[in-house]
């Protein structure tokens, strides 16, 4: 594998994905840990564009979207006990 400028920015954003993943292992507050899974992945997506790796975004997106739903249900859930 050559060593070019998107596989080592490709690292550098994967690296930056599994610290924020390491962080929601530590954040007692549901809403919080959802949004940082959401920009965890979010790295995770990025990298796999740089890598052209196709298959591993479209898993990213349909996770990503298993996020956003539990955001919204979160933030029903939190309107409705209002």
């Amino acid at each position: 594998m050559e060593w070019t400028l998107e596989f080592i920015v490709s690292q550098i954003v994967t690296i930056l994905m599994y610290m924020l993943l390491a962080i929601t292992y530590y954040v007692k507050n549901r809403k919080t840990v959802l949004v940082i899974s959401f920009l965890s992945l979010l790295a995770n997506a990025i990298a796999y564009i740089l890598l052209h790796a196709y298959t591993g975004l479209a898993m990213c997106g349909v996770a990503l979207e298993g996020i956003l739903l539990g955001c919204s249900i979160v933030g029903y859930g939190l309107e409705k006990r209002k």
